[in-house]
């Protein structure tokens, strides 16, 4: 939907301004636009046309919005369906005042019928329920803000501990295994290969098994021997001391950080909120606006009370 209402704003105040200018010489849209419409077209005067269009591109935006209803109604029922027939019910009621007989070009007759009809208290009150609906939004926001600044402090917290998270938002995650940050750790980075013959009195410390053919040693920097393939998996785990050397615990690589798996999923899921969240906020708020530019025009005594709450 395009919120930039000015080109409709524009178009009834163009009316508005054809029927002061007609009220001044002692004539009124009403009766100019019967007229219009009775006469030849080889009679009608430059003034006849402007006002001709200025009545068409009314009616024209009349049609739009009854065509807009119409689309809205036929989607699935949800809070914003139902918030957008409102608004577009509103509009269309005060078109349909606008360019009724009597009422045309004529703000004094627009704002006693929108008066009568309770269009204009009718308009009032959807922009108080608005307003109300983007308050809670914002509280909302206020909410989730808080607990996603505990969830980021709460992981930050275990990252290293491997413990159960627990975080505010989602509540407690009994099996939330922890993934290293980053890309792995190469073998070759922190060792060299040993020839078979060297290494053929030794098992590998990590799975207790001899040396050779496929299970080849590698030396660490501290010296211990170790099989390259037990090594690789050993150092790319998650275990605490996975850094380490498996028998004497030198350290042979500063360990990756650590986080809980589910953690972006949890974090996506709140900036996703988020941003459907502030563009409720907008599009809701846009509607207000436009409605008060409506009831600035048909019910001015009104506007101040509810724009001011």
């Amino acid at each position: 939907m395009d919120f930039s209402n000015e080109k409709v704003v524009s178009v009834w105040g163009t009316l508005h301004e054809i029927g002061g200018k007609l009220y001044a010489k002692g004539e009124n849209l009403t009766t100019r636009r019967q007229r219009i419409r009775d006469c030849p077209t080889c009679y009608l005067t430059q003034e006849d046309y402007e006002i001709n269009l200025a009545l068409v591109l009314a009616e024209q935006e009349h049609a739009h919005l009854k065509e807009e209803f119409e689309l809205w109604e036929s989607k699935s029922d949800d809070e914003e369906r139902g918030r957008m027939i409102r608004y577009y019910s509103l509009l269309i009621r005060a078109a349909e005042i606008r360019l009724a007989d009597g009422c045309v070009g004529k703000l004094k007759g627009i704002r006693k019928q929108s008066k009568q009809s309770g269009l204009a208290q009718d308009v009032r009150g959807a922009i108080d329920d608005f307003e109300h609906r983007i308050a809670c939004l914002r509280e909302w926001e206020e909410q989730i803000a808080e607990k996603a600044n505990e969830l980021v402090r709460d992981v930050r917290s275990r990252i290293c501990k491997g413990e159960i998270v627990f975080d505010s938002v989602f509540g407690y995650i009994e099996v939330d295994p922890l993934v290293n940050v980053g890309p792995e750790t190469k073998v070759t980075d922190i060792s060299i290969p040993v020839s078979w013959i060297d290494a053929s009195t030794d098992r590998c410390p990590i799975c207790i098994d001899h040396f050779g053919g496929s299970h080849g040693a590698v030396r660490l920097i501290c010296g211990h021997l170790a099989g390259g393939n037990c090594l690789e998996t050993w150092i790319n785990t998650t275990a605490n001391r996975c850094n380490t050397c498996p028998l004497c615990r030198t350290e042979l690589f500063p360990r990756r950080q650590r986080q809980p798996s589910q953690y972006f999923d949890r974090i996506r899921a709140i900036d996703s909120w988020n941003v459907n969240n502030a563009l409720e906020v907008y599009s809701v708020r846009c509607l207000v606006h436009e409605l008060a530019d409506v009831l600035k025009e048909i019910g001015p005594e009104l506007i101040a009370d509810s724009l001011g709450q």
